[in-house]
């Protein structure tokens, strides 16, 4: 174990791990997702929070926030509502999207096929389960409606060619996990132990310079081979430490 390494992330955890960082000078999407930690669909909620969360901080933001998610309790009405568009996505990506999403019980399609997948992919198998889900749920088909859902895991596909599912993970996390930022709304679903880092761009670049990763790379090789590295310096919970390499990262930017 690299104990000076650990001892960094350790730190740097204690320092971000604490509501003061969800605020309008700090924008994230999880602002938003805490929002509605009391509504019953707080999982469909933080699925469309999690697969916009790429971009700009302050526009993420400002999109989810004028997404009408209290609709998600009147699904009728949802399909009727005004939405905004964002980047590659039009108002009718996000309103196909959430539609679709307000059909599934989201969390008994992850267990489904978490429970009967190999333990060590118990994470990727469950998040193709949804993609698939939300693809049968609508009709609705655009180049960015494919980005934002984004293409299921393959297992029998080499990681080195499929990407990272930042987005995806980033949603586990915030299911999984409990903390002062992580609402853990699924907990018990699966294992801390068993998420992998949301690893994009940025977070790949300062991984390789603390030696999480031998270089920055993007694909989901490099996301396993971050995660085993975090898994030395803390078996139960390796994807402890994102949020705090994430706001280094934001801030070096």
């Amino acid at each position: 174990m690299n104990t000076q390494l650990k001892a960094r992330l350790e730190a740097a955890y204690a320092l971000r791990n604490n509501a003061d960082e969800l605020c309008a000078q700090k924008p994230d999407p999880l602002l938003v997702v805490h929002r509605f930690k009391q509504s019953e669909h707080i999982d469909k909620i933080a699925v469309v929070c999690a697969l916009l969360a790429y971009g700009n901080a302050h526009q993420i933001v400002r999109t989810l926030c004028a997404i009408p998610f209290e609709l998600f309790a009147s699904p009728k009405k949802l399909a009727h509502a005004a939405f905004p568009l964002y980047r590659f996505q039009t108002a009718d990506d996000i309103k196909a999207l959430c539609v679709a999403l307000a059909q599934i019980p989201l969390r008994d399609v992850f267990c489904g096929a978490a429970d009967s997948a190999p333990k060590h992919r118990a994470a990727l198998y469950g998040i193709a389960a949804l993609q698939r889900a939300i693809l049968g749920a609508t009709a609705h088909r655009s180049r960015g409606f494919a980005f934002l859902v984004g293409a299921p895991y393959n297992p029998d596909k080499s990681p080195l060619a499929q990407g990272a599912f930042k987005r995806w993970n980033l949603f586990l996390r915030w299911a999984i996990r409990k903390d002062c930022l992580d609402l853990g709304f699924w907990e018990g679903a699966i294992a801390p132990s068993q998420l992998f880092l949301p690893l994009d761009t940025h977070t790949s670049t300062l991984c390789a310079e603390l030696g999480i990763l031998p270089r920055k790379a993007n694909h989901l090789q490099a996301v396993f081979c971050a995660t085993e590295a975090l898994a030395r310096l803390e078996p139960t919970d390796p994807v402890r430490y994102d949020f705090a390499l994430y706001r280094i990262g934001q801030e070096r930017r």
